[in-house]
């Protein structure tokens, strides 16, 4: 009997399990062309419309398109941070800011740099779809913090997908703190 039952849930199962399998694959691929397609109309002027939440959501599926390890943190108590990349070893904490006609100012700067101690993180990158103040791009240079600012995001938004990963890797890489074009 206990053959035999091995035998039936073999052949009953597995089909099922493999056909489960092959679903999730399947949705993952289709997932990733779909987002592939949103990200490639995005511009920085439709990022303007969105709130918070949506831009941070938006940047997390983008980091995910160029296929970074990223993971949110919670809503509260983020300690300064909003997403996490794992990138060759190395942990990137990164803060989003959605301002239209507002500068990014210091208390970005500052909760980062608190969010890259606590993470135990090595690069901490504030992104914003507008720009920061003067204070706060010598605060960034002073405390080790980048910067993208609208002009790099929408740099970074309307090249190839190919120079998207290697000008973000690129920005990752360099010695600069503070990117301005």
């Amino acid at each position: 009997m206990g053959k035999k039952f091995n035998k039936i849930c073999a052949i009953v199962f597995f089909p099922i399990a493999f056909f489960v399998y092959l679903i999730k694959v399947i949705i993952k691929v289709v997932k990733k062309a779909l987002l592939r397609k949103y990200l490639k109309n995005i511009s920085v002027n439709k990022i303007d419309s969105l709130d918070g939440k949506s831009f941070e959501d938006f940047l997390y599926y983008f980091f995910l398109s160029l296929n970074l390890k990223v993971k949110k943190t919670s809503l509260t108590r983020d300690y300064g941070a909003d997403l996490i990349i794992d990138y060759n070893g190395e942990k990137i904490v990164i803060q989003c800011k959605n301002y239209y006609n507002h500068k990014v100012g210091n208390s970005a700067i500052q909760e980062i740099a608190t969010a890259k101690d606590y993470y135990n993180a090595t690069i901490g990158i504030v992104i914003t779809n507008w720009f920061f103040t003067s204070p706060a791009q010598t605060l960034a240079g002073k405390v080790g913090v980048k910067l993208i600012d609208r002009n790099i995001l929408s740099q970074i938004l309307h090249s190839p997908n190919t120079i998207k990963n290697d000008y973000f890797v690129n920005f990752i890489d360099s010695n600069k703190f503070v990117q301005t074009i």
